[in-house]
């Protein structure tokens, strides 16, 4: 049987997730059919809580792209990744990477439950930022082209 939940996290942000009630709690929870673990068996059965486990719904995601001024890459330009905190509406800094020669840079695994932003400095030019990047698939393509 599937029903919905809401998962509220540290930061104040919430999400919804689909989860699944099992009938078959042994099968489920084997760790728990030890002896010693007979008392916390028998408080959850008899607390009339529903027995869930959350499904995953979303994975994780990769921003990657690349930082070009006149089509030609820049390469050694400061990309920094933040992310909103939406509760104090300011952005924190979560990772500094440099592009490569070809201008490239990439920020893996990160948690879709966030929008981030990118800033991109390179010296001799203007600051680009893109913002509101969100998981909308598995790899997200940001590609800024600095200007002088």
């Amino acid at each position: 049987m599937k029903l919905l939940s809401i998962y509220l996290f540290s930061s104040g942000l919430f999400m919804l997730a689909p989860v699944t009630v099992y009938a078959n709690f042994a099968e489920k929870f084997p760790a728990l059919q030890t002896p010693e673990n007979s008392a916390l068996r028998e408080q959850i059965l008899n607390s009339g809580a529903p027995l869930t486990q959350p499904e995953v719904i979303s994975k994780k995601f990769n921003l990657y792209g690349s930082i070009v001024h006149e089509k030609k890459p820049l390469r050694g330009a400061r990309v920094r990744l933040e992310r909103k905190d939406i509760l104090r509406n300011r952005w924190i800094i979560v990772r500094t990477v440099f592009t490569d020669r070809s201008g490239n840079y990439g920020f893996p695994h990160l948690s879709p439950a966030h929008i981030y932003r990118i800033r991109v400095t390179a010296q001799g030019y203007r600051e680009g930022i893109y913002s509101d990047i969100r998981a909308i698939s598995e790899n997200v393509v940001v590609n800024l082209a600095l200007i002088k």
